[in-house]
């Protein structure tokens, strides 16, 4: 994290505040920041990731990837700072412009479905979770196949929205078939 304090000081001196290599020092800071454990890391991991997502919003628009990615990385700041509702507006936002970017099947749609899932079940919001894990776990399997790692861990996010939701047997049921392919494509020490 100090050397991508020093990185953004350099880029603001030398590029200025609205330059794109800038706002990505400054979302990198934000998120090497949010990792660390202690509150006043979290808290300026909050500040810069809302001013990263601002500026690109301004600078590149709203749909622009890079203004995704920092939106993303801002709901995850919010999520943190114990914003658990506020994180769900934003990933709902950011889903929905992913949408506009990239379309419904892209990978950086599908991740920020997953993460919006795991905020639904944060807060309890399990069918919301199921709703959303399984259209994930659906496309993956279209789009990479049903034993390509992305998709099992899909799958066993679906799993964990049904005991969230109250519907055991369905997770069984599906763990119950998870398992062996698990076993088959990462082996018995990874499953």
């Amino acid at each position: 994290a100090r050397l991508n304090e020093e990185n953004l000081k350099i880029a603001l001196r030398e590029l200025g505040e609205e330059d794109p290599i800038t706002l990505k020092v400054m979302s990198n800071l934000a998120v090497a920041l949010g990792e660390m454990n202690n509150k006043e890391d979290r808290e300026r991991a909050f500040d810069l990731s809302e001013k990263a997502y601002r500026l690109r919003a301004k600078v590149l628009g709203e749909a622009h990837p890079d203004t995704i990615e920092s939106l993303q990385n801002f709901a995850y700041a919010q999520f943190y700072r114990s914003g658990k509702n506020k994180a769900v507006e934003l990933f709902e936002k950011a889903r929905d412009l992913s949408y506009i970017a990239f379309g419904k099947k892209h990978m950086t749609t599908l991740e920020i479905m997953k993460n919006l899932a795991y905020v639904y079940i944060e807060l309890k919001r399990g069918q919301d979770a199921i709703e959303i894990n399984r259209e994930v776990w659906e496309r993956y399997k279209e789009l990479l196949g049903e034993e390509n790692p992305k998709t099992l861990s899909a799958r066993f996010a679906l799993g964990k929205s049904y005991i969230e939701g109250g519907e055991m047997k369905k997770a069984y049921e599906l763990f119950k078939k998870l398992l062996p392919v698990q076993v088959k494509v990462l082996g018995e020490e990874d499953s």
